[in-house]
């Protein structure tokens, strides 16, 4: 977004509903607002889902206190343009963390702000890795862990130290792209690398190469865990989306999503819904009801979508290239 529609994009909206059709179904979404811009990532805060924060590509935060509907920069804000906010994560306080990578450059980091967006201190442990995965622990929320082009890094102690847990210099666990940590056993982690995943039940001791059932050479992108059991993960990747039933012993390949669209960069499971789950790909946001049976596109193809994020009460935000956030009261219907 350019900084010359930063004071104005809080305010800038417009009642244009988008009728995009697919195999003659219209879908309809409205515009959310911040109007244009390449929107990296979405997160809630927990404590109130109505509090959304928006991290986009140039190092701008935006904020939204009525569930996406308007959006404002944060003043002062993040304090370093040029950064792409690629993982926005809040903890159960209402604490926002940010994790961010120079977009010229090879500099990166964690900044942390306890005042909505407004301030933010940089994380000096973790400064000049550029950080393109973050995740908090949901068993244990001073737990955070940071995917790098290095390795990944885990903090004990809500960013104020932070400690390399895979093996220096290692040829394989690097270029992090997606962290998963256990729901009930902050010891056990998922990391996706630009080549394959892995896996380590002991905080990062022993390190386990996960990738039985996937396309070699997989760029992973994301990685989740399913509401109703931690054994079964998903993780989507440039090959496709991949299905585990076994805590990633082994992985089945989903169907359904045309292969020119299997770049997966954003992937939810519906709050309540438990069979329906959203894949934000390079091709649109597509959607199943059957737990990855079928699937359907809900927009139109050009939109690149890099962010999803699922409110309890079904509404969904998609964060895009170019088009800045959509909204749909009713899950994507």
């Amino acid at each position: 977004m350019h900084h010359s529609r930063e004071r104005t994009a809080g305010l800038v909206f417009f009642a244009l509903v988008l009728l995009w059709s697919e195999h003659s179904a219209a879908q309809t979404w409205s515009p959310a607002g911040p109007t244009g811009g390449d929107v990296r990532s979405l997160a809630a805060d927990p404590r109130d889902p109505q509090i959304v924060y928006l991290g986009t590509a140039n190092g701008t935060l935006y904020r939204s206190e009525d569930g996406g509907r308007r959006w404002h920069p944060t003043r002062p804000g993040f304090p370093s343009r040029g950064m792409s906010l690629d993982d926005l994560v809040v903890d159960p306080l209402g604490v926002l963390y940010a994790g961010f990578w120079e977009v010229r450059g090879s500099g990166g980091g964690v900044a942390r702000s306890t005042d909505g967006g407004a301030t933010f201190e940089m994380l000096a442990g973790i400064a000049g890795h550029g950080v393109r995965a973050l995740a908090i622990a949901p068993s244990k929320p001073s737990l955070i862990v940071a995917g790098t082009p290095s390795g990944v890094f885990r903090s004990p102690d809500a960013g104020r130290t932070w400690e390399l847990i895979s093996p220096e210099g290692d040829a394989e666990i690097r270029n992090v792209d997606s962290i998963a940590i256990d729901p009930g056993e902050p010891d056990t982690m998922y990391a996706g690398t630009w080549h394959l995943p892995w896996k380590t039940t002991d905080g990062g001791r022993n390190w386990k190469s996960i990738h039985a059932g996937m396309i070699d050479d997989s760029d992973v992108m994301t990685l989740t865990f399913d509401r109703r059991s931690p054994r079964i993960v998903y993780a989507t990747a440039c090959s496709g989306i991949y299905r585990s039933a076994d805590a990633a012993e082994r992985w089945a390949k989903v169907r359904g999503i045309p292969g020119s669209s299997r770049r997966t960069r954003a992937f939810a499971q519906h709050a309540s819904r438990f069979d329906t789950f959203y894949a934000g790909t390079t091709e649109g946001l597509w959607t199943t009801d059957e737990a990855g049976a079928s699937w359907r596109l809900l927009t139109s193809r050009q939109l690149v979508v890099n962010a999803v994020l699922v409110q309890a009460d079904g509404t969904l935000l998609v964060g895009s290239d170019g088009a800045g956030v959509l909204r749909s009261s009713d899950g994507g219907q």
